[in-house]
């Protein structure tokens, strides 16, 4: 969704791709940014869809400091909580900033490519320290996504991936169970339970939604609404809106 058709954000009328971000010329234009985060939620709340917390899609705005800072001004501003910025495992981040630092290679300056992979060590204490207190969950489990939208998925592999995704999950949960933490995340994404929207894809008119992408989303539904949640009565399901900013903080 783009409320500001601004050049450094947007390209015909989408927001640019991860592998085209010009982060030196968005840090530049911050104010803008900061307007543009807070149109798109306004314009979801006038659109009566409830929103209750904040992410991004990739980390963008994670990505540096510069743009992190900004994101929680936005969150703030509506006291909203926001995704967690702990990635487990810690390889996920790390591969996250690893890739984009070379998808970017040619747009941006060496600092700027430093900084990215120094930040994702940072940003932990940065959160923890900053004025603006934002809330968020302990970690944000990765495991669980995907898989990556490469191919077609045949109907018969489902079931495999499915039991995989339990292994990562049943992992996750038993190491959160002996952590000290009190709040996890899981990555995912929902889809309707039809099969047509993995199925065709010829209607679809948006970059980077395809057939594949649907098939994807289809495996970690499919995962999720068959799992045995009951074997964990320690850990309790919760919403966004439980997350208390005053008290839950890195």
């Amino acid at each position: 969704m783009v409320v500001n058709n601004n050049t450094a954000f947007t390209y015909k009328g989408y927001f640019k791709p991860f592998s085209e971000l010009d982060i030196d010329e968005i840090e530049k234009q911050l104010p803008e940014l900061k307007k543009e985060l807070i149109a798109q939620v306004e314009v979801l709340k006038d659109s009566n869809i409830p929103v209750n917390h904040l992410s991004c899609h990739h980390n963008t705005l994670t990505t540096t400091k510069a743009l992190f800072k900004t994101y929680l001004e936005v969150a703030d501003h509506f006291k909203f909580p926001m995704r967690s910025v702990n990635l487990i495992p810690d390889s996920q981040d790390t591969n996250y900033r690893l890739v984009l630092r070379l998808l970017l290679f040619d747009d941006l300056p060496a600092k700027k490519r430093k900084e990215i992979k120094s930040f994702g060590k940072e940003i932990r204490n940065f959160l923890a320290s900053h004025e603006t207190k934002v809330a968020t969950p302990d970690l944000l489990e990765c495991r669980h996504y995907g898989p990556l939208p490469m191919r077609e998925i045949w109907d018969i592999s489902i079931p495999r991936f499915v039991a995989k995704k339990h292994d990562e999950l049943n992992t996750f949960f038993k190491q959160f169970i002996a952590s000290e933490h009190k709040h996890g995340e899981l990555m995912l994404h929902l889809i309707k339970d039809d099969n047509k929207l993995y199925k065709e894809d010829k209607k679809i008119d948006y970059p980077g939604i395809s057939q594949k992408y649907f098939d994807s989303r289809k495996v970690e539904f499919d995962s999720i609404l068959k799992f045995d949640y009951g074997k964990y009565p320690e850990v309790e399901m919760a919403s966004w809106s439980d997350l208390n900013p005053k008290v839950d903080l890195l």
